[in-house]
């Protein structure tokens, strides 16, 4: 249950501090039945990534997961996202590529696989993960976006608009606009993501605007939404020392600063 309201603040539908209080009262009552409880010992660490930004509790409680049983699906699954944020991609790769080992034929193990590959910059690598998960399932919002960053990203500006128009991704909820935004961004229509960007009106988007104006170097504008989705602690500020997006703010003695407060080191 207290993994759920990270499902709910990923998605938009649940504010970060109307969740964290149960989502951890729930964690911390299975633990303190069972602390051998392998998924509890992973929710817990996930809570203490995604709520607290706190990445030693958070590797603690993972690492007590793993050395409860190497094996678990789930333990290993979260291991490679909290290796994958933290920039350590070789680590984080090697638990997304060992949970596909034991889930070949999952949606999920493709799209994670691509995920990793995607935030560690190999994006020619993250294309058949997406593109194999697609084929699982073809209307998932979140491969299509990443799908069409991974062609934005290679250079393959047509390829990407066009995901972007055949799937609308610009009419979809959360990621859809923000990811839409941001390709038109990169491809150099610049009113085209900045229309999009005017029809973001839910707090969920402020990193996704964020990342839309660090594109088209608005550097003081990239700030203030960076600032906004901070102060109402959202859970896409892991996302900060990997983004290559924030590539063009990245220098900017504003951007450490905020590395530092959400706990990340300057390297």
């Amino acid at each position: 249950m207290a993994g759920g309201y990270i499902g709910l603040v990923h998605w938009g539908d649940l504010e970060p501090d109307d969740a964290e209080a149960d989502a951890k009262r729930f964690a911390l009552k299975a633990i303190s039945l069972d602390s051998n409880l392998v998924e509890a010992q992973a929710t817990l660490g996930d809570i203490y990534l995604y709520f607290d930004w706190d990445f030693s509790r958070a590797e603690k409680h993972i690492t007590k997961a793993l050395s409860l049983n190497p094996k678990n699906e789930f333990a290993i699954h979260r291991a490679g996202s909290f290796f994958i944020y933290y920039g350590k991609f070789s680590k984080g790769i090697s638990f997304r590529q060992r949970y596909q080992e034991l889930n070949p034929l999952s949606f999920f193990s493709h799209f994670g696989l691509g995920w990793a590959y995607w935030y560690s910059h190999n994006y020619d690598k993250a294309l058949p993960e997406f593109k194999k998960a697609l084929k699982m399932n073809p209307d998932n919002i979140e491969t299509n976006c990443f799908l069409a960053l991974s062609y934005s990203h290679l250079g393959n500006h047509t390829k990407a608009l066009n995901i972007v128009r055949e799937q609308r991704l610009y009419e979809k909820k959360y990621p859809g606009i923000g990811i839409a935004s941001q390709i038109y961004a990169r491809a150099g229509h610049r009113n085209e993501a900045l229309e999009l960007v005017d029809k973001m009106d839910l707090p969920i988007f402020d990193y996704e605007i964020a990342l839309t104006y660090s594109i088209l170097s608005n550097k003081d504008k990239a700030f203030e939404w960076l600032e906004k989705c901070y102060q109402r602690h959202g859970t896409n500020m892991l996302g900060l020392k990997i983004e290559p997006d924030f590539n063009p703010i990245r220098s900017d003695p504003r951007f450490k600063d905020l590395l530092k407060r959400v706990g990340f080191s300057e390297n």
